[in-house]
């Protein structure tokens, strides 16, 4: 019975294949009274410095590395929040460093010094959605107000020198018509299982050990979906990849730093006249029979509920 609804699920989603022989795997190890084959962290060989010497230390031996992953949390995604909360780079699938710039006291030598790093760093950097960290590195670290534009343009050329995006290898190698995801969690679930911090929309209520082990987490996943995907891409979709694909990351990223020119009298203007529109439906809708006769049935329900 398994075999034909797997069979039959491979048909309509032949994606899933990875999916399917992760529960064969799962139900092998409970028939054989193992544990579960994600009690073990991916993490081997790391490093969470603190302070600015541990920080500029570790730094510097990541010079010897010819490639790195490099992922970034953040406080918020609107320009207002300070946004980097902690960076990681990992230069295999167990290892690298993670560091927050939590503390005020050196958060700003802590950018320049990750800045130096970024400007003189002469390797590969391998992003998952790149335009997303590299906005962030850009707008922190190279953009002194929002009108920098040598800033901007100088963190674009030194952080698109040389890189590699493993969300757009995992679209040129997954994509198909039953659809797939290319999200960095799923692609390396067989890898890494669920780690997600659920819904994780403030950074600051996280201890600065468990951000730091999220992120490094991220960064190793990046290098096994990137060894994932990579060659797979190189043999069928190289030209695409490396001739479309990748050149309109640092288009994509120039134009969300950059963001929409408004005229911002128009767009008062047409606020006023949308703002009276709503109103004038609202009106309606609440002035309707039906909605009110519902509205009392509703609390009415509601107080049952309470009383109980």
């Amino acid at each position: 019975m398994f075999a034909s609804i797997a069979g039959s699920t491979l048909f309509a989603k032949p994606n899933y294949q990875s999916y399917l022989s992760l529960s064969l795997k799962a139900l092998q190890y409970h028939l054989n009274g193992k544990a579960n084959m994600f009690t073990t962290s991916v993490l081997k060989n790391v490093d969470y410095p603190e302070t600015l010497a541990e920080i500029q230390a570790a730094l510097n031996a990541l010079y010897k590395y010819p490639a790195l992953t490099l992922d970034v949390e953040t406080y918020g995604l609107h320009p207002k929040d300070p946004w980097l909360g902690s960076v990681a780079f990992a230069w295999d699938q167990v290892s690298g460093i993670s560091f927050t710039l939590f503390n005020p006291a050196i958060a700003g030598q802590v950018r320049e010094l990750l800045k130096f790093f970024l400007q003189h760093y002469k390797g590969k950097l391998i992003y998952h959605n790149a335009p997303f960290d590299i906005k962030v590195l850009i707008w922190e670290l190279f953009m002194s107000c929002p009108e920098d534009n040598h800033g901007m343009l100088q963190g674009l050329d030194i952080l698109f020198r040389d890189i590699d995006d493993t969300k757009i290898l995992s679209y040129l190698a997954t994509n198909s018509t039953t659809g797939n995801s290319i999200k960095l969690k799923q692609q390396a679930f067989e890898y890494a299982g669920n780690y997600a911090i659920e819904e994780i929309k403030d950074i600051t209520l996280l201890a600065p050990s468990e951000l730091m082990e999220y992120n490094l987490i991220d960064a190793v996943c990046t290098w096994f979906v990137y060894h994932k995907h990579r060659a797979t891409v190189h043999a069928e979709q190289e030209k695409i990849y490396q001739e479309i694909f990748k050149p309109a990351l640092k288009v994509i990223t120039y134009m969300e730093l950059i963001g929409v020119p408004l005229d911002m009298e128009k767009v008062l203007e047409a606020e006023v006249e949308l703002t009276k529109i709503v109103n004038n439906f609202t009106n309606l809708i609440r002035n309707s029979s039906t909605i009110q006769n519902f509205t009392v049935l509703l609390r009415e329900e509601a107080a049952r509920e309470h009383t109980a």
